[in-house]
């Protein structure tokens, strides 16, 4: 059944967090990987991702991340609650606290709150893009118009879903394993109603100009309408609406692991975890990677590799 719900208005715009991230220069005259990286090579294709010598450009958050213990940050099943945009907080893997102060700098790579023998490598989207039930034939990528937003809604079969990918690199040092891996979205709108918003694995490849609810690349459909993913979600986040104007935060530590260790990568869906079967209209929406507002976070994947 179809409801009413009272207008949520999105918090006012400002000025864009838009930093270029570079990993090549730097990763070896910082001394953080050593000299192992000289001989990399991309993956085969289809793999999860590229060798961290490889350049990547995006816009990260404009500080650094705090990483807490899960007894503050409330994490419960695997899943991360939420925090503001200048503090986020995340599930220690150690035990104990730790702050990486001050505002993002040039390099993607830095220090780990997790502990002196690891590595934060924090990573803009390299594709996102809606789909929408109600315009199935409609492609939703932002062409420099108007807002880059990623909206969710659940409404039965004219809900939206979020299509996210991470190029996740996959030639680090053999020695050097994934310890913890976290989404972060900025939550613009969140439904008054509150919501579960959950990840699911993406079992098709899309192209971000071409995809919509019908299609995932030119000439190929999904073979579901709305999109091939695996029914059963890797993670998940409920969302109440105290947490509008926060980063919200998703555990993808799993995942990330998996695909580190050569997986597929074709990215993620989040959608709200009672469509379709459900028609209440739920509305949520976050940056997407190619925002024009400088207050606004890109979706950011951000993994933390110890020793």
């Amino acid at each position: 059944m179809q409801r009413t719900r009272s207008s949520t208005s999105r918090p006012g715009t400002a000025p864009l967090f838009a930093l270029a991230v570079t990993v090549a220069a730097g990763l070896a005259s910082n001394g953080c990987w050593g000299e192992s990286f000289s001989s990399l090579e991309a993956p085969t294709s289809g793999a999860g991702g590229m060798p961290i010598t490889a350049g990547v450009t995006g816009a990260t958050t404009g500080t650094a991340s705090t990483v807490g213990n899960a007894a503050t940050t409330g994490t419960t099943g695997g899943v991360v609650g939420s925090t503001t945009a200048e503090t986020l907080s995340t599930t220690s893997m150690g035990g104990g606290t730790g702050t990486v102060t001050g505002t993002s700098t040039t390099s993607a790579l830095s220090s780990s709150p997790l502990g002196d023998n690891c590595q934060q490598l924090r990573l803009p989207a390299n594709r996102d893009i809606l789909i929408w039930g109600m315009s199935p034939d409609d492609n939703y990528d932002f062409r420099g118009l108007g807002e880059d937003l990623l909206e969710v809604w659940q409404y039965g079969s004219s809900s939206k879903r979020v299509l996210l990918r991470f190029e996740i690199y996959l030639n680090t040092p053999a020695e050097w394993t994934v310890a913890a891996a976290y989404l972060e979205l900025q939550a613009l709108l969140v439904d008054s109603y509150g919501g579960r918003l959950n990840l699911h694995r993406m079992q098709k490849d899309w192209e971000e100009r071409v995809a919509n609810w019908n299609v995932a690349t030119t000439n190929q459909p999904w073979s579901t309408p709305g999109g091939d993913f695996e029914s059963e979600p890797f993670s998940g986040l409920d969302f109440t609406p105290a947490m509008q104007e926060t980063i919200a935060v998703w555990d993808v530590t799993t995942e990330v692991q998996r695909v580190h260790a050569g997986g597929e990568n074709y990215g993620w869906m989040l959608k709200e975890a009672g469509e379709p079967a459900e028609g209440n209209l739920l509305k949520y929406a976050f940056p997407g990677r190619d925002t024009q507002d400088a207050a606004q976070v890109v979706p950011t994947l951000a993994i933390h590799f110890c020793n």
